[in-house]
């Protein structure tokens, strides 16, 4: 699974043949169709797994911190894994949109999460006093979320500039809440 989830993260999905796929994984054409029901049903349980690795990950920050210290936690998790291939979810939505049911139910749930996560964290922040309180959580969550996806796309391009979570999390910070 680990060898389709690198070549469908690395080629996407219209970018992956079968051939490659069986070349990668070590299964012949009849397997990859008879344990995945081919090409779409391996990308999905890779999507699935890639969902489950990475991006529960991430949002577990999030039943561990509240608030500002779970925007923080979160930020810097994410900003230090930013890698040349890009956010698979991302690339998925990118090249796939919603021309696939399964898919887009996966990315969708995938992203309301996300931004159900980032606003309660946001609102808490409010509570808190750390996070300036004329933002609208449910507005900035979404915000947050496309500039996330923002540096996705600049990292797949071969961005060279690094995001710093203290820059994001400064946008949102009461002043002296964010470390210099």
């Amino acid at each position: 699974m680990t060898a389709a989830l690198n070549q469908f993260w690395a080629e996407g999905f219209k970018g992956t043949s079968v051939d490659a796929l069986v070349d990668c994984t070590g299964l012949n054409k009849h397997s990859l169709y008879q344990a995945f029901g081919g090409k779409t049903g391996l990308f999905l349980q890779v999507l699935e797994r890639y969902l489950s690795c990475y991006a529960k990950g991430y949002l577990a920050i999030f039943a561990q911190q509240h608030g500002f210290a779970a925007l923080s936690g979160y930020f810097h998790a994410v900003t230090s894994q930013i890698e040349p291939r890009g956010c698979l979810v991302l690339n998925t939505a990118m090249e796939l949109g919603d021309s696939d049911p399964d898919c887009l139910r996966l990315l969708t749930n995938y992203y309301s999460n996300l931004t159900d996560c980032l606003a309660t964290a946001i609102e808490e922040g409010q509570h808190e006093g750390n996070i300036r309180a004329e933002l609208d959580p449910g507005d900035t969550a979404v915000w947050l979320v496309r500039a996330l996806q923002g540096l996705a796309v600049g990292s797949r391009l071969g961005s060279e500039q690094k995001t710093n979570a203290n820059s994001i999390l400064a946008l949102l910070a009461t002043p002296g809440a964010v470390a210099p």
